[in-house]
């Protein structure tokens, strides 16, 4: 599906990725995961060319990334970022219907078989009862629902989600994570959550100081050395009763009762 080779990226004179070399499994659900500042977002908007590295190869269904004019990539890639402020006051309906622009020539109407599209995305998603609501007054677990709507209304066949569920109460962030494990597609989610990462992802992708330092299954990567190592914070590994997978602990270096706060 996507595979990246020796990537590396400078902005201003920093160095922010280093040596990346990834690869994603068609139809699997991959976390990013590592502290602010890490480079995960980076890393992300390189796949989806919001920015460029200085060196390095990034394959997309085995045609490297640069080849694929931005129509093409549209075509396939559906991004979901934290930031989605519109200028306008659209309804739920236009905007997922907009995931529709790159499958259509300049000046080429909306289709019947556009609206349809548009259609079964919003009853994928479960949010058909907010299509004439003004996306500015949605709340932020809506405005991410929507925003899914729009990336399957493109029939990507690669979800990418930049901290898809910042800010959000538990509700919405187990609907979203729950809506995105479901679609039969290749989703890479950059996530701060690692027991929510744990949970839903089948990979998971550690990043510390733009470098990969670590990856596997839950289950094989997620030790407290390594927990400690990229976050500087003891964790302690249970599991969840309910499916037996990682489920961490944390604790500070120092507890925070032994602090001397006044």
């Amino acid at each position: 599906m996507i595979k990246v080779k020796n990537l590396f990226l400078e902005r201003g004179g920093n160095k922010i990725l280093h040596d990346i070399s990834f690869q994603l499994k068609p139809g699997s659900f991959a976390g990013l995961v590592g502290p602010n500042g890490s480079g995960k977002s980076s890393f992300l908007k390189c796949l989806y060319r919001a920015l460029y590295p200085q060196a390095g190869f990034i394959y997309f269904e085995g045609k490297p990334l640069p080849s694929l004019n931005l129509k093409q990539t549209a075509r396939k890639m559906g991004v979901v970022i934290q930031e989605h402020n519109t200028d306008f006051d659209f309804t739920v309906f236009d905007l997922v219907l907009m995931g529709r622009t790159p499958h259509h020539q300049p000046w080429e109407r909306d289709s019947d078989e556009d609206y349809q599209i548009v259609e079964k995305s919003l009853n994928q998603v479960g949010i058909s009862s907010l299509k004439n609501r003004i996306f500015s007054t949605l709340s932020g677990g809506e405005k991410q629902l929507v925003l899914i709507a729009r990336a399957l209304a493109q029939q990507a066949v690669l979800l990418i989600l930049d901290e898809p569920t910042n800010h959000l109460d538990i509700y919405y962030q187990l609907e979203i994570l729950q809506l995105v494990n479901s679609l039969p597609i290749t989703k890479l989610a950059a996530l701060h959550d690692l027991n929510m990462a744990a949970q839903f992802c089948e990979y998971l992708y550690f990043v510390n100081h733009g470098y990969l330092v670590a990856s596997g299954c839950p289950q094989d990567v997620l030790k407290p050395a390594l927990i400690y190592d990229v976050f500087g914070v003891k964790a302690i590994i249970g599991y969840h009763p309910a499916n037996q997978k990682p489920y961490l602990f944390f604790q500070m270096e120092k507890d925070i009762y032994d602090l001397n706060i006044k």
